[in-house]
């Protein structure tokens, strides 16, 4: 800057040595569960949109159960015919072991039975000659009416049969959870994919899944969406929601959103709370625990009851962004839910909040509303949500 030549008083602007403190983000949950598909070990995969999430994991939202249904028994033939021709179809090593024109002879005959058009025997022998001659660990995707079925192996293991990368119609909890947190004010989340042929509790302590979450600062919610999918024991289901508090407990920046089964009535949760945490403990104070489930329309058009792990992660974002994280999340109405299908009494509610269990509850003209905002603590430095989230 040129020196001031003329007279007048000047005013120089000098930077501080003092910084300011940069803004943290509060709205970040992070979703373990089981995707349509079945995963290999992967980092968590950051979504900000439905749409991402669909295109991220081939989510297929246009066909429904009896249609899925029927698209297996259309492609299983196929799947026992060509199951070696799945095999590393881009392997740079292919070329070198068949010549260019069987291999473009099978990919012929293999796109021509992916469109349900006549192949000759000859044409099929010849095109399983020429699979059984590839070799590797790589599978590539079909395409069904021009789009692709499922990715290719960079994400996802070698199965036996093409029936175990067809959408399963109960894997719908992830996916549920994930709508449910956009529908309701949610920015971005982090999605962890799990293994359902293996125990859930070995998959929540594997190296790919709350431990990969400790590199992530910014992930400020855990919940396990599918924590009740394979089995409804309440035994079972403390022992898993005791590793994702712990977890949680041991970051110090993030809370812990679950639910007890879904059918149980309030009466009965005494002993899927006896499984909890001692409310005193320190343990209670990142658990924050909702009830009832919640009937929802379905990301494929077809109804179904999910648990609200989902909903109200975005319920605590859109909180953040409208008031700020001091405010309690509770009054607020839950978004892209038709029901719940256990409508609560003041009593009852009053039974559950001294519990530490937030309800889910309908009201005349005011709809479905989040009724509380506790974690399990009886600490009353620590009660409340947006208490334990901004300390």
């Amino acid at each position: 800057m040129s020196p001031d030549l003329a007279p007048g008083v000047f005013v120089k602007e000098l930077p501080s040595g003092v910084r300011t403190i940069t803004g943290a983000g509060t709205s970040t949950p992070a979703f373990l569960g089981y995707a349509v598909t079945k995963p290999v070990a992967a980092p968590p995969v950051k979504v900000r949109s439905w749409n991402q999430y669909v295109e991220a994991y081939h989510f297929r939202t246009d066909l429904t159960e009896e249609q899925i249904a029927e698209e297996l028994d259309r492609l299983r033939p196929l799947a026992a015919d060509f199951a070696e021709a799945d095999r590393a179809l881009r392997e740079e090593a292919v070329p070198s072991k068949i010549t260019e024109e069987r291999y473009k002879a099978f990919a012929d005959v293999k796109k021509r039975l992916g469109a349900g058009q006549k192949v000759s025997e000859e044409e099929k022998e010849a095109a399983n000659a020429t699979a059984k001659t590839l070799e590797g660990a790589t599978y590539t995707a079909w395409e069904v009416a021009g789009k692709p079925w499922w990715p290719v192996a960079d994400r996802f293991t070698e199965l036996e049969s093409l029936s175990d990368y067809l959408p399963l119609s109960e894997r719908y909890a992830l996916a549920e959870a994930v709508y449910g947190f956009f529908a309701n004010g949610g920015t971005e989340c982090y999605v962890v994919t799990l293994d359902p042929d293996n125990d859930l509790g070995a998959e929540l302590t594997a190296a790919t899944s709350l431990e990969k979450l400790k590199a992530l600062s910014d992930v400020n919610m855990v919940a396990v969406p599918d924590l009740w999918t394979n089995s409804q024991d309440v035994a079972t289901g403390g022992t898993n929601i005791e590793k994702v508090v712990a977890h949680c407990v041991k970051m110090r920046n993030r809370l812990a959103i679950v639910e007890p089964p879904d059918d149980l009535n309030p009466s009965e949760l005494g002993p899927f709370i006896q499984k909890l945490a001692s409310p005193n403990s320190d343990d209670s104070a990142f658990t924050a625990v909702y009830y009832p489930w919640v009937r929802v329309p379905g990301v494929n058009a077809q109804e179904r009851t999910v648990p609200p792990c989902g909903h109200m992660a975005g319920v605590w974002a859109r909180t953040d962004a409208e008031r700020g994280v001091f405010k309690a999340p509770a009054n607020q109405n839950i978004r892209g839910v038709l029901s719940i299908p256990t409508l609560l009494t003041n009593g009852q509610q009053g039974d559950l909040n001294e519990k530490g269990i937030n309800c889910l509850r309908v009201f005349p003209d005011r709809g479905l509303l989040v009724w509380g905002a506790r974690t399990r603590s009886s600490t009353r430095d620590w009660q409340y949500v947006n208490v334990r989230r901004l300390v």
